[in-house]
This record gives structure tokens, sequence and C-alpha cells, in this order.
């Protein structure tokens, strides 16, 4: 198309914005029990547009009503054969959604997107879980393996 528009008046609806919204990774490994959900925490940002994520708990308080696209990506090393293993969203501390698989030997990832709706006073967080005989599984330390994102969603 290589027409041209010369608009003579205000233009409305068009734009807006993704705020607020955060990626941040875990730069050190969390040690994760057998059989019960643990909440990782990530503490570095790339960015964030409000400072809403909080880098010491882990959680995303946008203080901003809306849709947001979520996603996380939880990687664990040393996985037993055929051990369940999860990538967990909690919002307000109540499971949201799950991603499941199964670990065959070696290191894991598994990761997870949603739309969440949240209120201004809501909060979200990631959880992983695994049932690997094995006991105690750390999340990868290398870089980047786990992350956690959010960002609203214009509507």
């Amino acid at each position: 198309l290589a027409d041209n528009f010369a608009f003579t008046g205000t233009v409305t609806g068009a734009g807006g914005n993704n705020k607020p919204g955060f990626y941040a990774y875990a730069s050190s490994g969390t040690a994760c029990s057998s059989g019960a959900d643990t909440k990782v925490i990530f503490q570095t940002e790339i960015y964030d547009t409000d400072g809403k994520y909080d880098t010491s708990t882990g959680r995303f308080t946008p203080t901003v009503a809306g849709k947001y696209f979520v996603a996380a990506q939880i990687s664990l090393d040393s996985a037993q054969d055929g051990a369940n293993y999860q990538c967990i969203i909690k919002k307000n501390g109540s499971v949201y959604a799950k991603s499941q698989d199964w670990m065959y030997g070696g290191d894991y990832s598994t990761n997870l997107n949603s739309v969440v709706d949240l209120d201004t006073d809501d909060y979200i967080e990631i959880f992983v879980y695994h049932n690997s005989a094995g006991g105690t599984k750390n999340t990868k330390t290398a870089d980047k393996y786990n992350f956690f994102s959010a960002y609203k969603i214009i509507t």
C-alpha cells in the first residue's frame, strides 16, 4: 500500500501501552523438595517498567487492573526417570495454571504461558513441583534457564 493520508483531526483509540511489565531470571539456584510446591525467586531483572516485581519475594503485584500475559520457565538438575514435574502460576496464593511433564533422566525444563486477569491488589508467583524419588532437586543456575515475565495486554 503506497497511499499517504493527511489527518486533520485527532486520532483516538490508537496505541496504548503494555505497562506494567517485567522480565526476571534466577541468578542462583533454589532447592526444591520432592512432593511439595516450592516458590522460585527470580533475583535479576532485565527490565521492570514500573517497579512492580519484587526480587526479594518473587512476587509480581501490578497494581493496575487488566489482563496480563504471563510466561515462566523452570529447569531442574538431575531428573529421575518417570518423575512428574510441574511449573505453577499461583494467583494470590492459589493455583491458577500449571504445566506438567514427565522427567526421563538428565536436566529438565518446563514452561508455562497464560493470560491472567488481575485486579489492583492481586499478585502472582511461580512455583515448581516434582516427585522425584531422588529427593531434593535444584533449579539450574546456568544463565537464564529459569525466568518469569509478565506484561499488561492492551485490550
